[in-house]
């Protein structure tokens, strides 16, 4: 059976990748037959923009839980449940504007 990338990341159902998941998943599948190489490049660099940021939202998580602060642990869990709400809108924004805008030009 062959290795299945989105397998392994649905496993750990990160919080704000089901969206970019989808999409990647219908380009990579080749569900989009026009643009298809520019969407994957675009689509690439959003994903794994993100994944960078979610290591570092985990390496900022456990090291403010080893030390147990708990009111900047706070603080963390809400802005990082803003910014994953916000990501989310504007990577759907993102996409959406770039489709019309290679489907136009």
């Amino acid at each position: 059976m062959p290795f299945n990338f989105f397998h392994v990341l649905n496993k750990f159902q990160f919080p704000f990748h089901h969206l970019d998941l989808l999409f990647l998943r219908l380009i990579i599948n080749n569900s989009f037959p026009f643009y298809q190489i520019h969407l994957k490049i675009i689509l690439s660099i959003i994903f794994f923009s993100q994944l960078h940021i979610l290591i570092t939202f985990v390496i900022l998580f456990m090291s403010l839980y080893i030390t147990h602060n708990s009111y900047l642990l706070f603080i963390y869990c809400v802005s990082f449940y803003t910014y994953t709400l916000l990501i989310s809108f504007l990577s759907l924004f993102n996409l959406i504007f770039f489709l019309l805008w290679f489907v136009i030009c």
